[in-house]
C-alpha cells in the first residue's frame, strides 16, 4: 500500500519484470492490475525495439492487463527522438538500418532516407535495433559504411535477456559484432540514457519525478537509468539480476522485492 500512496506514475519493465517468454511472473498481472484499479498512471518501456506497440498490447492483453497501445514505450522511440532532436535537416540525411520490418517503418517516419547499402556508398548513419534475422550481411555493410564515415547509433546494449531456457542474446550482443569490426562504439538512445524517461513523463503528463517509481530487473539499464533521470527505482529480483550481483554493484535501487 505504501507504493500506491507515494506514487502516481509507475513505469514497469516488461521481459523479466511482468513476464518470461510472455508467460507472466506470477504477481505481476495481480500487482499491475491492482495498482490500475486506483486510479494510478501505469506505463510499459522496454529496449526491446523489435515489436510494435499493438504487439505489446495484445501480448498483456492475453495475460489480463488492459494495456493501451499509447501506454507502451520501446527503445524504438528513444531513438526516433534522438534522431528528431539531434540531426539537423534530417529529410536530407540518409541511413543503413538494421532491425524488425516494424522498426524500419518507425525509422522511416522520422524522415530520413533509408539506404539498402547494397553498394557501400556513403551514407550518413548505421541504425541498429536488434532482431532475430541478424546476418554476417548486415555486419559487413555496417562495419564497411562505419569505416566511410557513417555515424553510428543503436538502441540499446542489453547483451542478453530471460527466457524460460535461461539467457538469451539480445540487441548488444548483436551490436557488439559491428563495433568490434568496424572498431566504432555506438551511440545508444535506450535505457539507462534519458529519452524513453522523457517521453514516458510526456506520454503520462505528468512531471513530478518524485512521484514516478521504475520497476525493473536489470541494474545497468532499468535501476541506473531511473537513478540518473531522478525517479525511484524498485529492481525485481525475477529477471535478470541476482542476489549476489546485487552486492557486487555499487548502483542502488531505492527498493528490492
Amino acid at each position: 500500500m505504501k507504493f500506491l500512496e507515494n506514487f502516481e506514475l509507475f513505469l514497469f519493465d516488461l521481459d523479466g519484470v511482468v513476464y518470461i517468454d510472455d508467460k507472466p511472473i506470477p504477481g505481476a498481472v495481480e500487482t499491475i492490475n491492482t495498482i490500475k484499479a486506483y486510479n494510478k498512471k501505469v506505463l510499459f518501456i522496454t529496449n526491446n525495439p523489435a515489436r510494435s506497440k499493438l504487439e505489446y498490447s495484445g501480448t498483456l492483453k492475453k495475460m489480463g492487463i488492459n494495456a493501451k497501445s499509447s501506454q507502451i514505450l520501446t527503445s524504438a522511440d528513444s531513438i526516433c527522438r534522438y534522431l528528431m532532436t539531434k540531426i539537423k535537416n534530417i529529410t536530407n540525411k540518409s541511413a543503413y538500418v538494421i532491425g524488425s520490418k516494424y522498426f524500419k517503418s518507425q525509422i522511416k517516419k522520422t524522415g530520413i532516407i533509408i539506404d539498402s547499402g547494397k553498394n557501400f556508398n556513403k551514407t550518413d548513419f548505421v541504425i541498429m535495433g536488434g532482431h532475430r534475422q541478424f546476418n554476417f550481411n548486415e555486419i559487413n555493410i555496417a562495419s564497411i559504411l562505419i569505416r566511410k564515415g557513417a555515424k553510428f547509433i543503436a538502441t540499446n546494449h542489453d547483451p542478453f535477456y530471460p527466457t524460460l531456457n535461461g539467457l538469451s542474446p539480445a540487441s548488444g550482443a548483436l551490436l557488439t559484432s559491428i563495433e568490434t569490426a568496424s572498431e566504432n562504439k555506438a551511440i545508444v538512445t535506450g535505457k539507462p540514457e534519458k529519452y524513453l524517461f522523457d517521453i514516458s513523463m510526456e506520454t503520462a503528463q505528468f512531471k513530478n519525478k518524485k512521484k514516478t517509481l521504475l520497476v525493473g530487473d536489470n541494474l545497468y539499464t532499468d535501476i541506473l537509468g531511473g537513478i540518473n533521470f531522478g525517479i525511484p527505482t524498485v529492481l525485481t529480483l525475477t529477471g535478470l539480476t541476482t542476489k549476489k550481483e546485487l552486492k557486487q554493484s555499487n548502483i542502488t535501487p531505492d527498493y528490492i522485492i
